[in-house]
C-alpha cells in the first residue's frame, strides 16, 4: 500500500495519458465513416465510398447520374446507429428520402457506448453522363498509380446516364498513360480487353483510353476537337463519351471515355491487314523508326503504330516515309504529284484543326497520319492529345490573333514537320482556304454560340464534382476558351477570307523554347498588337533585328516581316555570379565545395589548438 501512495501520481498520470490517447485515437485518427452508398438496380449493385476533404472537413459522396429515389439506398456497417439532427438514420434506408444535394449535414456516428463521432456530410450528383465502374483484382490502385507500365487484372461496368447497364466481357487489365499527363496529380488510365468490344453505342475496340484532361479545367478541349473533326468528316476519329469514373468504389472524377487510336485496324475491316499508322512524335519518345534525309539535316521521328510487329515490313514502311517527306519538301511539286502522295483534303482539315485550335505540339507531337496497300494514299490524323492547345500551356500560343502551325519551326531546335511545306502549296492553301470559307469559319460561330454553351450545361454537374476532388473552378477557363475562339475567329476571317495585310514579327527571348509571333497590321508598329509582349513595353529590354543585328525600333511602322532576338548586353560581375547561382546543380557543386572547404579548416584549427596544448603542457 505504501508503494502505491508513493507512486500514486505516476500511477495516475499514465492511466490519463493512456485514457486521452485512446480518445484521441479513437476520434480524430481515423477520417473514414462506417457508411456507405448502394445503388442496386436489376442487374447487381455497386458501392460508393465516401471521399474525405482534407481542407474542409467533409465527406463527400459523389453519385451517379442513373442515381434516383427508388434505387439509392444507405449502407450502415453493424453495430453503428446514425442519426443528422437526432433523426436515426437506418441501414437500408432511400438515401433520397433522408437528404439533399448539395447541403452539408452533421452525421452522429455512434458504435456502442463507448464511440461517438461527429463527422460532416455532403451529397453531390452528376447529371448527363454515364458512369464507370471499375474493381481491380487487388481491390488497389497503389501498383498502377505508383508505375504506369503496371497491368492491373480488373472488370468493368459501365452505364448509360440513364442506367443501362454493359459489363465487359473479356479478360481487362487497367494501367496508367501519357508521357507528361502522368505527371498532373489526376491520372489518365489505358484500359485493354482480350477481344474488341462496344461500349455506350461507340464501336468495337480492345483497347479504351480515360483521358483525364487534367489540364484543362473546361473539360471541353478534347471533346470539341474530336466532335468537330467528326463533324468535319475526317474518318477514324475517336468516338467519346463522358464519363463519372469509380475505381473499387471510390470517385476518380469526370473523364472523357474514348476508343484508343492504336485500335483504328479493328475499325477498318476492309484494309485490316494492310493499315499503316504512324506518327510524328518528339525524338525522345520514339522507339521505332528515326531517320535521316540524304542530306543529313533533317531528323525525323516517326514512330510505327500499326501493325504493332513491323518486322520485314520496316524497310517498306520507312521507304513510304521517306518518299512522303521528299514530296512535301519538294517547293516545285506539282498538284497532281501532290494528290498522288497525300490525301490534300483530309491533311487540309487536320491542319485546319490544328491551327483554328492552336495546337502546341502540331506537325510535332501526336500528329498521326496512316494509309493502306490498296492505294497507298497518305491520310491526316486521326486527331488526337488537345487539352494542350487554345492558349493553355505555353506563352508562345497566348495570342489568338497569330499563326502558329504554318511555321517550318517551334523553335530554334524544334522543327514542325511538314506543315510549312503545304501551307506554301498553293493547291493545298487552296483547298485550306476554301474548307475554312465553306465549312470550319461557321462551325466556329457554332461553337461559340451554341455547342460550348450547351455542352457546359450539360456537364455542370459532373464537373462540379471533378472541382471538389480536384481543386479548381472551370467557369473562367470556358470563359476563356469562348473569348479565345471569337477573337480568333475574326483573325482569321480577316487574314484568310478578306485578304488582311500584316507583317510578321518572330521574336526570342531568353528562357523560352519556341517562337512568339506577332501578326501587325500592315504600316501599324509592333505596340498597335492586341497581344503584343510586354517584354516590348518594358523599358529595360532591347530587341535587335535577327540578321543584322541593328537595334528594333519599337515604334518602327512596319511593312515587312521582321526576325528579332533579345538583346542581352554583355554582364557585370554580380549579374554573373547571380546567373551562376540561379543554376541548382552549379550551386550544388558551390555549397559542397564550401563545405569540405569549411570542414578542413576546422580540422586545421583544431590540429593547431590542440597542438598549442601540448606544447603548454610540456612547458609548464
Amino acid at each position: 500500500m505504501a508503494i502505491i501512495k508513493k507512486y500514486a501520481w505516476i500511477i495516475i498520470s499514465t492511466i490519463l495519458i493512456t485514457a486521452i490517447a485512446i480518445f484521441v485515437l479513437m476520434t480524430s485518427a481515423d477520417n473514414t465513416i462506417p457508411l456507405k452508398i448502394r445503388i442496386e438496380t436489376e442487374d447487381g449493385a455497386e458501392t460508393i465510398r465516401a471521399w474525405y476533404d482534407k481542407d474542409t472537413g467533409i465527406n463527400y459522396f459523389f453519385l451517379p447520374a442513373y442515381s434516383n429515389s427508388d434505387n439509392t439506398i444507405i449502407a450502415i456497417e453493424p453495430g453503428v446507429e446514425a442519426s443528422v439532427d437526432k433523426q436515426s438514420i437506418l441501414d437500408k434506408s432511400l438515401l433520397y428520402e433522408q437528404f439533399e444535394f448539395g447541403k452539408k449535414y452533421s452525421l452522429t456516428l455512434q458504435n456502442g457506448k463507448i464511440l461517438k463521432k461527429t463527422k460532416q456530410v455532403q451529397f453531390e450528383k452528376a447529371e448527363n453522363v454515364s458512369t464507370i465502374f471499375i474493381e481491380t483484382a487487388t481491390g488497389s490502385m497503389k501498383e498502377v498509380l505508383s508505375d504506369k507500365s503496371h497491368k492491373e487484372p480488373s472488370i468493368m461496368h459501365v452505364y448509360t446516364s440513364d442506367g443501362v447497364f454493359e459489363k465487359n466481357n473479356s479478360d481487362l487489365t487497367i494501367n496508367g498513360r501519357g508521357n507528361s499527363t502522368w505527371t498532373e496529380e489526376k491520372k489518365p488510365f489505358t484500359l485493354k480487353l482480350d477481344s474488341p468490344q462496344s461500349f455506350l453505342n461507340m464501336e468495337e475496340s480492345s483497347r479504351w483510353i480515360l483521358l483525364a484532361n487534367a489540364r484543362d479545367y473546361s473539360n471541353l478541349k478534347n471533346k470539341m476537337v474530336f466532335d468537330l473533326a467528326r463533324k468535319e468528316g475526317m474518318p477514324n476519329t475517336p468516338e467519346n463519351e463522358y464519363a463519372l469514373l469509380y475505381v473499387n468504389g471510390n470517385c476518380y472524377g469526370l473523364y472523357l471515355f474514348c476508343q484508343s487510336i492504336n485500335t483504328l485496324n479493328e475499325r477498318n475491316e476492309d484494309s485490316k491487314d494492310t493499315l499503316n499508322l504512324c506518327k510524328i512524335e518528339y525524338g525522345g519518345r520514339v522507339e521505332s523508326i528515326v531517320y535521316k534525309t540524304d542530306d543529313g539535316d533533317r531528323r525525323l521521328p516517326v514512330e510505327v503504330i500499326l501493325p504493332k510487329s513491323v518486322g520485314n515490313e520496316e524497310e517498306e514502311i520507312k521507304e513510304k516515309i521517306i518518299q512522303i517527306d521528299k514530296c512535301l519538301r519538294n517547293p516545285d511539286i506539282s498538284s497532281n504529284k501532290l494528290a498522288e502522295i497525300i490525301d490534300i483534303e483530309s491533311w487540309a482539315k487536320k491542319y485546319l484543326i490544328d491551327e483554328i485550335f492552336e495546337n502546341y505540339d502540331g506537325g510535332i507531337a501526336s500528329s498521326y497520319f496512316y494509309w493502306n496497300g490498296y492505294d497507298g494514299i497518305v491520310y491526316a490524323g486521326p486527331v488526337w492529345d488537345y487539352d494542350n492547345c487554345l492558349g493553355y500551356m505555353s506563352r508562345e500560343i497566348k495570342n489568338p490573333a497569330a499563326l502558329f502551325n504554318s511555321f517550318a519551326r517551334r523553335g530554334a531546335k524544334q522543327p514542325r514537320y511538314w506543315y510549312s511545306e503545304l501551307y506554301n502549296n498553293q493547291l493545298f492553301f487552296g483547298n485550306v482556304v476554301k474548307e475554312y470559307r465553306d465549312r470550319f469559319s461557321g462551325d466556329i460561330t457554332e461553337l461559340i454560340t451554341q455547342y460550348i454553351p450547351n455542352m457546359r450545361t450539360r456537364i455542370s454537374k459532373a464537373i462540379h464534382i471533378d472541382e471538389i476532388l480536384w481543386k479548381y473552378e472551370a467557369d473562367s477557363f470556358t470563359d476563356n476558351i469562348l473569348s479565345y475562339l471569337s477573337i480568333r475567329k475574326h483573325f482569321l476571317d480577316d487574314y484568310w477570307l478578306n485578304s488582311g495585310k500584316y507583317c510578321v514579327v518572330r521574336y526570342y527571348s531568353e528562357g523560352d523554347i519556341a517562337y512568339r509571333y506577332e501578326f501587325v497590321p500592315f504600316g501599324k508598329t509592333i505596340l498597335d498588337s492586341e497581344f503584343v509582349d510586354s517584354t516590348f513595353t518594358n523599358s529595360g529590354n532591347e530587341y535587335r533585328i535577327e540578321e543584322t543585328g541593328e537595334k528594333f525600333n519599337i515604334y518602327t511602322e512596319l511593312y515587312e516581316d521582321v526576325n528579332l532576338v533579345k538583346y542581352n548586353p554583355k554582364k557585370g560581375l554580380i549579374s554573373e555570379i547571380k546567373s551562376l547561382l540561379s543554376d541548382k546543380s552549379n550551386l550544388l557543386v558551390i555549397v559542397t565545395f564550401c563545405s569540405v572547404l569549411l570542414i578542413t579548416l576546422i580540422i586545421m584549427l583544431r590540429e593547431r589548438l590542440e597542438g598549442a596544448e601540448k606544447y603548454e603542457k610540456r612547458k609548464r
